[in-house]
């Protein structure tokens, strides 16, 4: 695990755990050389919307996989993708190289993210 704030208590949790936990500084940039360092070049973020957004406005992403389910929720709006507003579509990232698979009742696309 890595970590650029974590309470002494909390690593010791961790690392008794078995978790090996390494401190850094320096945002993602820094996180994501360390992982390649490391050999880790695929990473798969299961961080929510706010780790997304700010891995695409990094230019820090270049594949996706998204799930789609056959579930219709609620009327308060929300962001299943987290990019920012555009001026216009030909700003949109676009998913090339697409690859559906089922996933029980849900479906799972895979693609390369192109960035405008």
């Amino acid at each position: 695990m890595l970590a650029e704030k974590l309470s002494d208590t909390d690593e010791r949790s961790l690392t008794g755990a078995g978790v090996e936990v390494e401190r850094f500084a320096g945002g993602l940039n820094a996180a994501l050389r360390l992982l390649a360092v490391r050999g880790l070049l695929d990473i798969l973020l299961e961080g929510g919307p706010t780790m997304a957004a700010a891995l695409l406005a990094a230019g820090l992403v270049d594949r996706v996989a998204l799930f789609v389910t056959p579930l219709l929720v609620g009327a308060a709006p929300r962001t299943c993708w987290p990019c920012p507003p555009l001026a216009s579509l030909q700003d949109a990232p676009r998913l090339t190289h697409q690859r559906w698979q089922t996933a029980g009742q849900d479906m799972l696309l895979h693609a390369d993210l192109e960035v405008a």
